[in-house]
């Protein structure tokens, strides 16, 4: 890695089950990137600008049903987001919630969504990541994805860093 190189990071917070307002209580840095992939041989950061490209790890496939990497999710921590409508604003609020936390706190020169346009497959052979539209031979967004998310992408934005049950469990 020179230098002049930037960090892709794929912070996934919802990925090993632990409750995620205790994630995200303080600023931290990026992970899953090269500096845990491949670390450098004398035991130091890379202190490259981070890009974070991939962080959702909460995807829907455009009907509403999990995808076969967010089953568990929604089972285990979103169980009452049991129809698509639920899903699809659990989905969305927390995306901007992560979403405001990576920028707010600045420990990355960009936070890009994964994916803008992808697959989606809820049938076998399921599909593990999926995009945001419900119909799209006209490029329509799922609705709770432009009302929560592209505010959270707003050139100026203000976040309350205040995290506790309610804020992510709210049914």
């Amino acid at each position: 890695m020179e230098e002049s190189d930037c960090i892709e990071s794929h912070p996934y917070l919802y990925v090993n089950g632990t409750p995620i307002m205790d994630l995200l209580k303080t600023s931290r840095i990026p992970g899953n990137d090269p500096n845990e992939r491949a670390p450098r041989s004398d035991g130091l950061r890379y202190n490259n600008a981070i890009i974070i490209n991939e962080y959702d790890w909460i995807w829907l496939n455009r009907d509403g049903s999990p995808t076969t990497l967010t089953d568990g999710v929604y089972r285990d921590i979103f169980p009452w987001a049991d129809t698509p409508e639920k899903r699809f604003e659990v989905h969305a609020k927390n995306l901007a919630m992560i979403t405001e936390f990576w920028r707010a706190h600045r420990q990355a020169a960009a936070v890009m969504y994964f994916c803008g346009l992808g697959y989606s497959r809820s049938m076998p052979p399921r599909g593990q990541t999926s995009d945001d539209f419900i119909d799209l031979d006209n490029l329509v967004l799922e609705p709770h994805f432009v009302q929560y998310v592209r505010p959270a992408f707003n050139p100026v934005g203000v976040m309350l860093d205040l995290w506790d049950e309610k804020t992510f469990y709210r049914r």
